[in-house]
């Protein structure tokens, strides 16, 4: 409310102004036309505030019920655009995310030291393969591919390999020897790298160590699961196992390799581990003919 002093002409502010009153002093038509502004500036604040407080009681609505929110007329929904669409790295096709992994190789005829070829294979074994599961598929399908010769070449006869079996002979689940081929393969791109930085570098006995002991004694174990599931007396189905009546699960099978005998080692469920077929061997014997005298064994021991 204005209000006019007697003793001034001038014009006092109102108790809550929306803006300063006009420093001079004014006639009633003025005085009259300014209250009638503010009136007019009180009621459009008013009606923001109502609009206001309608929005936010929409809005918290809407949290609560999001299907509510859809159809209200205040929040149209309209379908998305079509560049909003797009297909996320996990569901790139198997062959265009080979693509990917080979386009990060140099170029042919760029590198004749092939130092970068052997540093882009460390970086895929070490780093790009931890991605996701699609960059770790295709990063392994290039990584045992370039080195799987290299592994054939250093298996010392007359052991044999087979990594990747062809047939479904070999039954159901990843061969043991596959584990040993991806950790010698890890082993081998780190050993490259480091001899390349330094002449000095001196290769350690652990690659020998894989081709004398880990590699027989897991093809001998992917031999035993061949033979021992043709003969009944190993299964993969852990369910279906009866020790007792000598039907053993692989899984709990392993090989105890040594250059005078092989022996079938079974691990129970209180972390015991019993041995349950033992042969003698000679140095040059070959593993299918370890492998046929333990599942031979088994097979007598059930009977």
């Amino acid at each position: 409310m204005v209000v006019l002093n007697e003793k001034e002409t001038q014009i006092q502010p109102p108790a809550v102004p929306l803006h300063s009153p006009p420093p001079y002093a004014a006639s009633p038509d003025i005085q009259q036309q300014y209250l009638l502004h503010l009136q007019q500036q009180h009621q459009v604040q008013a009606q923001q505030l109502q609009l206001q407080q309608q929005l936010a009681a929409l809005h918290s609505r809407s949290r609560a019920s999001p299907s509510r929110s859809s159809t209200s007329p205040l929040t149209p929904s309209f379908p998305a655009p079509a560049y909003s669409t797009f297909t996320q790295l996990s569901g790139v096709p198997p062959g265009v995310m080979l693509k990917i992994v080979y386009a990060t190789f140099p170029e042919p005829g760029t590198d004749p030291t092939f130092v970068r070829l052997r540093r882009t294979l460390f970086w895929l074994a070490m780093n790009l393969r931890a991605v996701n599961k699609a960059f770790y598929v295709a990063c392994m399908h290039v990584l045992r591919s370039s080195y799987l010769p290299a592994y054939t070449q250093n298996v010392r006869a007359p052991y044999t390999s087979d990594p990747f079996p062809s047939s479904s002979s070999a039954g159901a689940g990843e061969q043991r020897e596959t584990v040993v081929l991806d950790r010698w393969m890890l082993l081998k791109v780190r050993e490259d790298v480091l001899a390349d930085e330094s002449e000095l570098h001196l290769d350690l006995d652990a690659q020998r160590d894989v081709f004398d002991m880990l590699q027989p004694r897991a093809r001998t174990e992917d031999l035993i699961r061949t033979l021992g599931l043709r003969e009944r007396v190993i299964t993969l189905d852990n369910a279906t196992a009866r020790p007792e009546h000598g039907l053993y699960p692989f899984t709990a099978l392993s090989v105890v390799f040594e250059p005078r005998r092989i022996a079938l080692v079974l691990a129970t469920k209180g972390g015991w581990r019993r041995t349950i077929a033992e042969v003698p061997r000679t140095r040059e014997e070959a593993l299918e003919s370890s492998a046929r005298k333990i599942v031979a064994q088994l097979v007598r021991d059930r009977r």
